[in-house]
């Protein structure tokens, strides 16, 4: 499950190196869910299903992994933690977050809700993070 899905990047990419699954992908911007319909057909990738949603509002489902590069301003809280609601048991969360725009926040919030938190890479200024639940 992709939240904040843009243009599709995340989303479309594990979709179309797992066609046995269905990803679902969602944003609260119109044209980024129709360049990101029209990038998952160019790329021949047919098991996504993208619709609007701000943040988990329309989201009625439980999913194993959850997927998210944020606009940190849609606020730590809702993004990260609100995630945990989302995730069956044993489920993950994976973001990546700018260290200048609160990675160490972010973790310590996530360190607050997840059973296990780990720092996949710190990479120039970006900052990939693993939580489970």
């Amino acid at each position: 499950f992709d939240v904040g899905c843009g243009y599709g990047t995340i989303g479309i990419t594990i979709a179309k190196f797992n066609p046995n699954i269905v990803v679902d992908m969602v944003d609260v911007n119109l044209r980024a869910l129709e360049l990101a319909k029209k990038n998952s057909l160019s790329n021949n990738v047919n098991n996504t299903v993208i619709f609007e949603s701000n943040v988990y509002s329309n989201v009625t489902k439980k999913y194993d992994l959850i997927v998210t590069n944020p606009p940190i301003r849609a606020g730590k809280k809702i993004v990260h933690v609100e995630g945990y609601d989302h995730l069956n048991d044993g489920g993950e969360l994976w973001c990546v977050i700018q260290k200048k725009q609160g990675a160490a926040s972010a973790i310590k919030a996530l360190k607050e809700k997840y059973q296990e938190v780990n720092i996949c890479t710190t990479e120039k200024q970006y900052c990939i993070i693993q939580a489970k639940k």
